[in-house]
């Protein structure tokens, strides 16, 4: 496991180790490695025919979906943005420009 690492104006800066250990966390809850796999291993091996996921994509895209339209719907506070299911894009117009983005190029 790594401690935290602190960073001032973009720089490191050593922790007190003291400080650290007098917190007493204890042990984890939680024993990832006997658990299984993360859930990012999980998606790749679903995409590669692999294995399949907890949550199946069929569930697991629209609600992704309805998280990524509130977040673009809360930049318009006060205002009610209609997402068109069938053409997926907003009636406004100043909606539909956090639908698409440039892409780098590799």
């Amino acid at each position: 496991m790594e401690l935290p690492r602190l960073i001032v104006d973009g720089f490191y800066v050593e922790l007190d180790q003291e400080l650290i250990d007098s917190f007493q966390l204890g042990a984890s809850i939680r024993d990832y490695d006997k658990e299984g796999k993360k859930h990012y291993h999980q998606f790749v091996d679903t995409c590669l025919g692999k294995a399949t996921t907890s949550a199946p994509f069929s569930y697991s895209a629209k609600l992704t979906e309805t998280i990524l339209l509130g977040i673009i719907a809360g930049r318009f506070p006060n205002e009610t943005p209609h997402w068109n299911n069938q053409k997926a894009k907003f009636s406004e117009l100043k909606a539909n420009t956090y639908l698409d983005g440039s892409y780098r190029t590799f």
